[in-house]
């Protein structure tokens, strides 16, 4: 579903999955393709991306721009991209365990999430110990 935002605030892309550990000692691998649209009328348009395990970033976001987008320049201009984002994380856990995107946008214009219905994935694999 189509997630549309002019907020220079982190928001959910509605892109999530959940597992659950069958061991503390686990690793997850965190495995995303995210499908970013930007679009700006006259000014520069630029987007963070981040990878958040329940309420709490774990890879991107806006230091050091790590995942940073900017279509720049005069006119309009519209950006279709895929973003690929690979993690591994050690949720220490045994409990079900949410991983989502979320994004937000910079300076002007209007970034979407999977905007004209194209796919985004995420998948998350347990690596036993």
């Amino acid at each position: 579903t189509n997630v549309s935002t002019t907020s220079e605030t982190y928001i959910d892309t509605n892109l999530s999955v959940s597992i659950t550990p069958s061991s503390t000692s686990s690793k997850i691998l965190i495995s995303v393709c995210q499908a970013v649209h930007l679009n700006r009328n006259t000014n520069a348009v630029g987007m963070g991306l981040r990878l958040v395990r329940g309420s709490t970033e774990i890879y991107g976001g806006d230091q050091p721009y790590e995942n940073y987008y900017n279509a720049g320049g005069a006119g309009d201009t519209d950006v279709y991209i895929k973003v690929p984002m690979i993690y591994l994380d050690s949720p220490a856990t045994t409990s079900a365990t949410t991983y989502k995107t979320q994004f937000r946008r910079h300076n002007a214009g209007t970034i979407d999430c999977q905007n004209n219905n194209i796919e985004s994935t995420i998948q998350a694999m347990e690596i036993l110990p």
